[in-house]
């Protein structure tokens, strides 16, 4: 498994039945992404504990069950595995054999306006992912500026471009978020509007 996949895991928030099991678990078509370079891969868990897994438009049945918590019990060829669940986000599903190092990492593919065939399609779709993310972020959070020596702030994004837009402030200034001490950065008005 590859590093992107490992810093995911301190991140991750357990499976609560009540909050996910109607909206984010049943009858998601979840790709299977640690493999999808090579075969293309879905899981769709049913509300009959019936477990569709598709590859290659050949359909496999077998069964889940909820135990307790975030365990289930899932039935495949290998047998009977005991694993966690867990998201990353609502669509980012992460499976853990019990006991294991083993994860399995999935995507909810209707988050995505396209179908996640290859590892192009998985990086697209969490680069994405990621700038929305980011976007979203970037536009909530708070700065300070300082303008002919003089500190002004804390601002949102959304305020320092309308400063920008009303020639309060000048695009060129220097920024800082607000957790920071100092100007060493070098991040400016003008690097902030790009992302939104």
């Amino acid at each position: 498994m590859t590093n992107y996949y490992y810093n995911l895991l301190p991140k991750l928030i357990p499976f609560v039945f009540e909050k996910h099991y109607h909206n984010h678990f049943i009858n998601i078509e979840w790709v299977l992404i640690n493999g999808l370079a090579s075969k293309k891969v879905v899981y769709v868990f049913r509300p009959d504990h019936s477990l569709d897994i598709i590859e290659n438009a050949k359909i496999t049945q077998t069964h889940w069950q909820h135990i307790t918590t975030n365990f289930f019990s899932i039935q495949t060829e290998d047998g009977r595995q005991v694993v966690s669940l867990h998201y990353k986000d609502t669509d980012v599903l992460v499976i853990n054999k019990k006991g294991t190092d083993d994860y399995a990492f999935f995507v909810d593919e209707s988050s995505y306006k396209h179908s996640l065939n290859t590892k192009a399609d998985l990086q697209k779709f969490l680069l994405d992912k990621y700038l929305k993310k980011a976007k979203t972020l970037i536009k909530e959070h708070q700065f300070y500026y300082i303008q002919n020596f003089e500190e002004h702030g804390p601002f949102t994004v959304t305020e320092l471009s309308v400063r920008v837009k009303n020639k309060v402030t000048d695009v060129r200034c220097f920024v800082r978020d607000i957790n920071e001490s100092n100007y060493n950065n070098r991040i400016r008005i003008a690097d902030l509007l790009k992302e939104l």
